[in-house]
């Protein structure tokens, strides 16, 4: 990937959510990111899965969202309902997910790589 399509945002309620259904559906300007038209910018983040923060712990939580337009359809840079859709074909299936991570070791001089 280039980095473009994974984000975070932070939030903060009253009260821990103990369920996704009482989470409330958000928004941001999607052309500040380049997943929207500025003409028609407005994306909506709507929560999709919610699961306890291994971070910071409880009550803390990290919810997953889809991003969608105003009218429910996927955002342009959304693979995650396609990818749902596919998933629920066969939901006797697991399938794995993981993040690719890379990394860069550099001599002493900060510059020269090993």
């Amino acid at each position: 990937g280039q980095g473009d399509d994974l984000r975070s945002k932070g939030r903060t309620f009253d009260s821990a959510p103990s369920s996704i259904d009482e989470l409330p559906v958000w928004n941001f300007d999607g052309s500040s990111t380049a997943q929207a038209e500025g003409h028609d910018s407005e994306v909506l983040l709507q929560p999709v899965k919610m699961v306890p923060d291994p971070f910071r712990g409880a009550p803390h939580i990290i919810v997953l969202c889809e991003c969608v337009k105003p009218d429910g359809t996927p955002a342009a840079k959304n693979t995650r309902r396609d990818a749902a859709e596919i998933f629920a074909k066969d939901e006797a299936a697991q399938p794995w997910y993981g993040m690719e991570q890379e990394y860069t070791l550099f001599c002493k001089d900060g510059v020269t790589p090993l």
